[in-house]
């Protein structure tokens, strides 16, 4: 597989989750392959009630068979380190 063809792959899946919303519960899906990731970034299972922008690339990552050491993390309102950020 060719970079070319790796970003390709990516931007089809995130492409594919357009118009996934919490209200309809169709982001579920998305939070389902976040959480099936191991080990889980940060080792959070996401909620489906926890903000999941960080998880939605995550899972992206995940459907195209990437083990970046390095990917979002989620659950950043639960975590110690984000209130230090925030302030």
């Amino acid at each position: 597989m060719t970079e070319h063809d790796l970003r390709a792959g990516v931007c089809a899946q995130a492409r594919s989750w357009l118009g996934r919303r919490e209200a309809d519960g169709s982001h579920r899906e998305i939070i389902r392959i976040y959480n099936q990731i191991t080990p889980l970034p940060r080792g959070y299972k996401l909620r489906y009630d926890d903000p999941w922008c960080a998880g939605f690339v995550s899972a992206v990552a995940q459907t195209q068979g990437l083990t970046p050491t390095r990917r979002p993390a989620a659950g950043w309102r639960t975590t110690p380190t984000s209130r230090s950020r925030a302030t």
